[in-house]
């Protein structure tokens, strides 16, 4: 699951996610703005689905 926070983008569901990093207080992966055009060209590219 993807939500727009305060300039990040915050992701639940997954382990890991290149161009995001692991915040510990909410226990969720955060990418960062300066990074979201990375960030999505990921995931356009991989599938996620199970």
């Amino acid at each position: 699951m993807l939500s727009y926070d305060k300039g990040t983008i915050s992701i639940r569901g997954v382990a890991h996610i290149p161009y995001s990093d692991l915040d510990p207080c909410a226990i969720l992966l955060r990418a960062v703005q300066l990074n979201s055009k990375d960030f999505l060209d990921y995931l356009t590219n991989v599938n996620l689905s199970d």
